[in-house]
């Protein structure tokens, strides 16, 4: 799915939506190739991980491991990790949690994270303007 997100008056960029890759996908397993083909033609790609995985991290060596697997050339693609759905976290646990992660992220890939929740309206706009510059700098 396709849709416009509006950074100001003038300024907008065009975010693709794909559902989720599974293992094996890179060998056709679910709708791999149909879902991997429109990533192939994205700039930025945008790795959401559930912040309530168990490994957090293993998710995204995955989804990359496909990626990979399918078409070597994504790997030399910008990307960002988004922790997702923290708004299903108790309110006393969130910020250890996001802390915890984001630094198992930064030591797995050198990147610090952003995290949000849809739901919620948390970290949607940080995430917008992250998106936005990083669209910028590789014009």
């Amino acid at each position: 799915m396709l849709g416009v997100v509006s950074v100001s008056e003038y300024q907008s960029f065009v975010m693709a939506d794909i559902p989720g890759i599974i293992e094996g996908a890179h060998i056709g397993k679910g709708l791999g190739h149909q879902f991997l083909r429109h990533i192939q033609r994205t700039s930025i790609l945008l790795f959401l991980i559930d912040v309530n995985a168990a490994d957090p991290v293993e998710v995204y060596d995955t989804l990359r491991a496909e990626l990979h697997l399918y078409d070597s050339f994504m790997d030399k693609k910008p990307f960002h990790i988004v922790l997702s759905k923290i708004d299903t976290l108790p309110d006393e646990e969130r910020e250890e949690r996001i802390a915890e992660v984001s630094k198992l992220f930064n030591k797995a890939t050198g990147q610090d994270v952003v995290a949000i929740s849809s739901v919620g309206n948390i970290g949607l706009e940080q995430l917008k303007y992250k998106l936005y510059g990083m669209i910028q700098e590789n014009r």
